[in-house]
């Protein structure tokens, strides 16, 4: 299987090959360049769907073992520790999925994303995501 550029880049960005983690802006960086978007017209509804994407085709390659019980009882066990516990939402929802793209075992499991975008990084440093 092979991963296009993007699902590269978010997997390298998970695994902090770009500085800096700001879920929140950077990637609404990222969704605005894979969908030709304007950062303006980017929401968290546009973000959980790229990323959901990328999960299940990491899922359907075997690079994600998903299990709909395990992954909805940890939501559930993570969110007892906010102050509106039992409360998931889609915020909740896309931190679990960049976690578990961000524990792939990417030597053992022989993917080459390559190199993060110096370009892209420029972007996100210069913090230009709204």
């Amino acid at each position: 299987m092979e991963l296009h550029y993007w699902e590269k880049q978010l997997i390298l960005y998970t695994k902090g090959h770009f500085k800096r983690i700001d879920y929140k802006k950077d990637l609404k960086l990222f969704t605005a360049k894979l969908y030709a978007l304007g950062l303006e017209d980017v929401g968290s509804k546009n973000i959980l769907h790229m990323v959901l994407d990328i999960y299940e085709t990491l899922c359907e390659n075997g690079y994600i073992n998903f299990n709909f019980k395990t992954f909805i009882f940890n939501l559930l066990r993570e969110s007892s520790f906010k102050s509106d516990s039992h409360s998931i939402d889609d915020n909740d929802i896309l931190h679990k999925l960049l976690a578990e793209i961000q524990n792939i075992p990417v030597l053992s499991k022989g993917l080459d994303l390559g190199e993060p975008d110096s370009e892209l990084l420029g972007e996100i440093m210069a913090d230009k995501t709204l």
